[in-house]
């Protein structure tokens, strides 16, 4: 009886995970990137970066009627040891799925980063966390978890889908607004056709004892058949600054700056090689009523993914950033000198990429 007392102590965590998915993705790049700053110095660093990896747990339990009870949990993990790995800081909730759609709770993805960002984004890369030009992070900095979140997805009428989501600020201080934020999404699918919209807002992301709205609308129609996929994709956004790669920046905020951007990205698969390319333009900023000379920012990215296996890749990738002489603050890696920020950029890459 001793014997199997430890047996079947053992047998349970089996048994209870019997419906667990485990999934994720790992990896890393050798990289080299260098800065030109806008006092004229430049400052190469070669460096082994975690290229966006993560661990992730899912399952669900089937409720009868069609309806079912959905969770999971997803974290960042940083390959190259230099984040914090915690548990929950990707999606993660808790939720019920049928018929009528699905509702979700927790940290939740916002219309921006799901469907939309996967298509507009090649190099699969998440938040301006890493940095580097080989990844398109200034215009998909609207892309984000949201915490605290509800998001509503309904079911899919005939290739129409669409999603609403609110995440409470629960930051409120005296004489200043909570920091809620709205989104809205929705997406069609036509065949090799789609199209994707998100509008996100946020009441008051600078903190203002003044609420001052930050809001932003992104577009993307894209055609993926035969092995070419192509998006080009439009962002237009109120006090979403791209200072320092910066998530709605304060100061964007405050001053009510106003941006306007534009996107291309093309993708063909030859046998086991994708060739790249991705272009991003950001018009000059608005600023007040009036425009900032020369606060835009050009970006070009080529590359090749090599397919060693259908979960295995590597991939090599040069991105050049350019940004114009009004765009003050951006030193993404905060090695600029003092009083000085980064103008230009350049980061040439070879990853090696595995989805389990």
């Amino acid at each position: 009886m001793n014997k199997l007392i430890p047996l079947a102590l053992a047998a349970l965590p089996a048994a209870a995970m019997a419906d667990v998915t485990i999934y994720g993705k790992v990896g890393v790049g050798l990289e080299y990137n260098k800065n030109t700053f806008s006092d004229g110095s430049s400052l190469g660093a070669t460096r082994v970066d975690d290229y966006v990896s993560w661990l992730g747990f899912k399952g669900a339990e089937d409720l009868g009627s069609g309806s079912k009870a959905i969770w999971q949990i997803e974290s960042a993990v940083w390959m190259d040891g230099s984040g914090s790995n915690t548990f929950g800081t990707r999606d993660t909730f808790v939720g019920l799925s049928g018929n009528l759609g699905m509702v979700r709770l927790g940290r939740l993805s916002n219309a921006q980063r799901y469907p939309m960002k996967p298509a507009v984004d090649l190099w699969f890369s998440s938040t301006p966390t890493r940095g580097g030009a080989n990844e398109p992070n200034i215009f998909t900095r609207t892309a984000y978890f949201a915490k605290n979140s509800v998001r509503y997805d309904s079911p899919d009428l005939n290739g129409l889908k669409g999603s609403l989501q609110w995440s409470a600020g629960e930051n409120g201080a005296a004489g200043k607004r909570v920091n809620d934020a709205w989104n809205a999404g929705l997406s069609y699918r036509l065949g090799p056709w789609f199209l994707d919209y998100g509008h996100d807002r946020q009441a008051n992301p600078a903190g203002l004892a003044e609420a001052r709205h930050a809001d932003a609308d992104t577009v993307a129609l894209g055609y993926a058949a035969d092995g070419l996929r192509t998006v080009l994709a439009y962002q237009q956004a109120r006090g979403w600054d791209w200072n320092d790669r910066g998530f709605i920046g304060p100061s964007g905020a405050a001053t009510d700056i106003e941006t306007r951007e534009y996107l291309l990205s093309l993708a063909y698969d030859v046998g086991r090689f994708t060739p790249m390319f991705t272009y991003a333009y950001g018009a000059d900023q608005k600023a007040n009523g009036g425009r900032a000379d020369d606060s835009g920012y050009r970006q070009w990215i080529a590359g090749v993914n090599y397919r060693l296996s259908k979960r295995t890749s590597l991939i090599l990738s040069h991105g050049r950033l350019s940004l114009g002489q009004g765009v003050a603050n951006y030193n993404p890696y905060k090695d600029a000198p003092a009083g000085a920020s980064v103008r230009k950029e350049s980061t040439t890459a070879l990853e090696l990429r595995h989805f389990f």
